[in-house]
């Protein structure tokens, strides 16, 4: 059970190497492989690397379980070569950082197994002290000599990239490690190794590289904020640019609002001027005739009648008749309620008044020679009759009202002419 559970977890770490050391190392601040400078050795080159072309044979004296190892190695590299268009295209790349960290991996799982290697390899050559025969049967034996061979190429190729290298026993195709005993056991961590020559490790590569990415990272965060910076104070610059071009568009738009309020006012001022000069104009046209129409009209009884006689002469006789009776009815309003100021006073335009009375010629003139004046109330040109005062102008308030009652009787006789 130990062997195949040994077995189980160097075939896991193997195949782990395998795969890492197929895929293409690349420094992501510049996109340039690194694996020109230093990489990880691939299976082929760990056996080239510990001679393991020398043909040895195993304790058993029937051959090499290594060779059986490197047929699986000559047939996977000869299917890997088959295809390696193919691979290098399913490969992912692999960051300085993913494959530092993947080997500091395997290389703490190789260190936890290596006390159960040495156990093994302690065995191998076991003899059976009643029988002297090894201690292993032939299927088992092969099978430790190629878990023992998969370990010594695994703790070979992680070394290596730390830098270290293994010196294989000469009198071994497994590269036994030293005997408990040998000096080197007192440090696990460099057992059955010594230091390389002064040639860079691929870990410190990877080191250098995760260093330069870090500082290539750290630049550029630099970068970008200088240009950031740089782009705020541009934007702020040009902010304060569009402000004042903003502000000196608002002055001039303010002026020039402000000379265009000027010159509608001037020109309001003007128009209104102009307007109360027509208007003044006209009033004094309108004054003007009514003055002249007011002078032209015999005011009495007399003048009354001779209006009646005008109106008669320019309109029809049932327009006669209608403008008559009209006539009859305002007067014998004001007879009946002489106080009553809304019977006295008639809107020039009121249209009634212009389609029964107004519109005649000498329909306006009657009231004229009935004593009425043109006034205007409110701004509304008017003819009206004013009432004397009947407390201190009794002798006039007399003639005014009989006035009004002989009015009504000239109009009583012309209507019963009609």
């Amino acid at each position: 059970m130990e062997l195949r559970k040994l077995e189980h977890e160097i075939s896991q770490l193997s195949m782990l190497y395998k795969v890492t050391s197929r895929r293409p190392i690349i420094h992501n601040s510049n996109h340039e492989g690194i694996a020109s400078i230093s990489k990880l050795l691939d299976w082929k080159e760990l056996r080239d690397a510990v001679g393991k072309q020398h043909h040895s044979t195993s304790p058993n004296g029937k051959g090499n379980a290594i060779d059986n190892d490197n047929n699986e190695d000559e047939h996977d590299s000869s299917s890997s070569s088959s295809s390696s268009s193919n691979d290098n295209e399913n490969l992912h790349f692999i960051s300085a950082n993913e494959l530092l960290s993947t080997l500091q991996s395997l290389k703490l799982d190789i260190e936890k197994i290596q006390k159960s290697i040495q156990k093994f390899r302690e065995r191998l050559h076991m003899k059976d002290p009643v029988t002297g025969a090894n201690r292993y049967g032939d299927k088992t034996l092969n099978r430790v000599v190629q878990l023992l061979d998969t370990y010594e190429l695994l703790s070979f190729g992680i070394d290596y990239a730390f830098g270290l290298k293994l010196q294989p026993s000469p009198s071994s195709s497994t590269l036994p490690l030293p005997s408990p005993s040998s000096s080197s056991q007192q440090d696990n961590s460099n057992m059955n190794c010594s230091t390389c020559d002064n040639t860079t490790s691929l870990v410190d590569i990877l080191q250098q590289s995760i260093q330069t990415e870090e500082e290539y990272k750290q630049k550029r965060k630099e970068d970008e904020k200088a240009t950031e910076l740089r782009l705020e104070a541009q934007r702020k610059q040009e902010d304060e640019a569009l402000q004042q071009e903003l502000k000196r568009k608002e002055e001039e738009q303010i002026l020039k609002e402000q000379q265009e309020r000027e010159e509608l006012s001037r020109r309001a001022e003007e128009a209104r001027t102009q307007r109360i000069e027509n208007e003044l104009s006209a009033l004094a046209q309108e004054q003007e005739v009514d003055r002249s129409l007011l002078a032209s009209v015999e005011v009495g009884i007399n003048g009354v009648k001779a209006q009646i006689e005008i109106l008669k002469e320019n309109c029809e006789k049932e327009e006669a008749n209608v403008a008559l009776r009209a006539l009859h009815t305002i007067f014998s309003q004001i007879y009946s309620k002489p106080e009553e100021i809304n019977f006295r006073r008639i809107r020039r335009d009121h249209p009634r008044f212009m389609d029964n009375i107004g519109k005649h010629q000498g329909g306006v003139q009657f009231f004229l020679a009935a004593g009425w004046r043109f006034v205007e109330v409110d701004g509304v040109k008017c003819i009206f009759s004013k009432e004397p005062d009947l407390e201190t102008e009794m002798d006039q308030w007399s003639n005014w009202y009989d006035s009004i009652k002989d009015t009504i009787q000239v109009l009583n006789e012309e209507i019963s002419k009609l």
